[in-house]
């Protein structure tokens, strides 16, 4: 399963990430589906089948929300900062909540470019190179590893 990060304008230059390749978030769609088909969630040989005839819309179970991140400003990568799927009021400020999240199986292409187009600094080459990537919390490396898009520039 291969997917962009998720990118959600919530006003303003204010974003939220929702990193899709990070700590096992690759495998979501199976994590998500397992308990649909009645399987467990390392067959994946007849979940991967299971799930290549499926198309539609599953709301994920709260224990399986992948990161969600945001920058206090989005020109500056050590300014992320993750937050809480349960209180986006408490960075967003009041009246942000999320209500849930859901995954989508569709035969649509791979959407590519969104978080490049909201962080430039992305693919700079400066950016992951000694000595600038070593003066980066490692938290910070984790996110920019987690927001770059599988099979985008290097």
């Amino acid at each position: 399963m291969l997917g962009e990060a998720v990118v959600l304008n919530v006003g303003g230059n204010r974003y939220l990430f929702m990193l899709t390749v990070r700590n096992g978030m690759e495998y979501l769609p199976f994590m998500v589906l397992a308990p649909r088909f009645g399987l467990a969630e390392a067959d994946y040989r007849a979940l991967a089948k299971k799930i290549a005839n499926f198309r539609g819309v599953v709301e994920v179970p709260r224990r399986l929300y992948p990161l969600l991140v945001t920058f206090d400003d989005v020109n500056d990568p050590k300014t992320v900062k993750k937050v809480d799927p349960d209180d986006l009021a408490a960075t967003f400020g009041p009246g942000y909540r999320l209500k849930s999240i859901t995954i989508e199986i569709t035969d649509e292409p791979v959407t590519r470019g969104k978080v490049e187009k909201v962080l430039g600094w992305i693919y700079d080459p400066k950016l992951l190179k000694n000595p600038v990537w070593r003066t980066l919390p490692e938290f910070v490396q984790e996110v920019i590893q987690g927001l770059r898009q599988p099979g985008g520039p290097k």
